[in-house]
C-alpha cells in the first residue's frame, strides 16, 4: 500500500513538473509595410517549445512583414 502511494506520488510531482513552465512570456505578431506598424495582435502568453518555435521569428508577405514579439 506505501509503495503504490508513494509512486502515485512521485508520478504526479513528475507529471506536474513537466506542465509547470518558469519561461512564459506575452507573445504578439506586429505587422508592418514599409517599417511602419499597420496591425498588432493581442497578447497571448507562450511557454517552453512554443515560446522558443514562435520568438522572434519572422515572415514576409508581399510588402508586408510580421514578426513574433515576446516580453
Amino acid at each position: 500500500m506505501k509503495k503504490t502511494f508513494l509512486l502515485s506520488f512521485v508520478a504526479a510531482l513528475f507529471i506536474f513538473g513537466l506542465s509547470a513552465c518558469t519561461d512564459c512570456k506575452e507573445c504578439k505578431v506586429v505587422s508592418t509595410v514599409d517599417g511602419e506598424v499597420v496591425n498588432t495582435t493581442a497578447p497571448e502568453e507562450y511557454c517552453g517549445e512554443d515560446l522558443e518555435e514562435i520568438d522572434g521569428t519572422e515572415s514576409t508577405v508581399g510588402d508586408q512583414t510580421n514578426k513574433w514579439v515576446c516580453e
